[in-house]
């Protein structure tokens, strides 16, 4: 299999949005997988993962720092 540059990959592209990557460890000994997710709204960059007891989720990583036209906040 071919290896890849992931900052290679991403550089050319501005809004990658989510991905998920799939690899090994540097030493070849573990199997490595990332979830990412990019923002273009100021609200969308203001989010962190966090686990919550059944699996993980995003949540405001400073909920002061919120946007009232944003309709994501709306609950």
């Amino acid at each position: 299999m071919k290896s890849i540059s992931l900052a290679n990959e991403l550089a050319g592209n501005s809004y990658p949005g989510r991905g998920i990557v799939i690899g090994k460890s540097a030493d070849g000994k573990y199997a490595v997988t990332a979830y990412f997710i990019m923002g273009r709204s100021e609200n969308s960059r203001n989010r962190v993962f966090v686990e919550d007891g059944e699996g993980i989720r995003t949540q405001a990583f400073d909920p002061s720092n919120r946007s009232i036209n944003d309709q994501a906040w709306i609950t």
